[in-house]
């Protein structure tokens, strides 16, 4: 019987430890991007709201995994991380229109930025992407592309504020 029981307590205390020891990705770096995390009405600069993204924690809090619905209906997702060693963050989209694209990133000063490049007929193109938490709660997005990382031209700005 009392062996029972020391092998009970053992067993509990085990899993008490266990339950005290941090999430893998519980670090200042990997909350660098938490402010996108949340269920999302975007609007354009007109206020014309342009689609709807839920941005979730999954895998241990591991990896922010995007949901995007444009207004007209096309749909995209992405896969955020952070990887400590290097301080940097990838990201890759994927969409129903068959585009892959990949994305590294930093925080810097008071934003997320991401810099990817691809290749059209022309070339080479570069993508640089801005998320800049307001202090309103919302968040801008702004995807700009350049063929020579001078002159940018803006793809897509897009005010994230939360649903109710």
């Amino acid at each position: 019987m009392k062996k029972a029981v020391v092998l009970l307590l053992l067993a509990l205390t085990g899993r008490c430890v266990q339950a005290q020891t941090p999430a893998p990705c519980d670090t200042e770096g990997h909350r660098q991007f938490h402010f996108w995390v949340g269920d999302w009405a975007v609007f354009d600069t007109s206020g014309v709201q342009v689609g709807e993204n839920r941005v979730d924690l999954i895998l241990n809090d591991c990896v922010l995994a995007e949901n995007w619905t444009a207004s007209a209906g096309s749909e995209g997702k992405s896969f955020n991380s952070y990887d400590p060693s290097t301080n940097t963050w990838s990201q890759t989209w994927v969409d129903g229109a068959g585009s892959t694209l990949s994305f590294k990133g930093h925080w810097k000063e008071d934003r997320m930025v991401f810099m990817g490049q691809g290749h059209n007929h022309q070339g080479p193109i570069y993508y640089r992407m801005n998320f800049i938490p307001q202090e309103d709660g919302s968040v801008v997005q702004h995807w700009a592309a350049s063929s020579d990382l001078e002159e940018w031209q803006t793809l897509f700005y897009g005010i994230y504020r939360r649903k109710p």
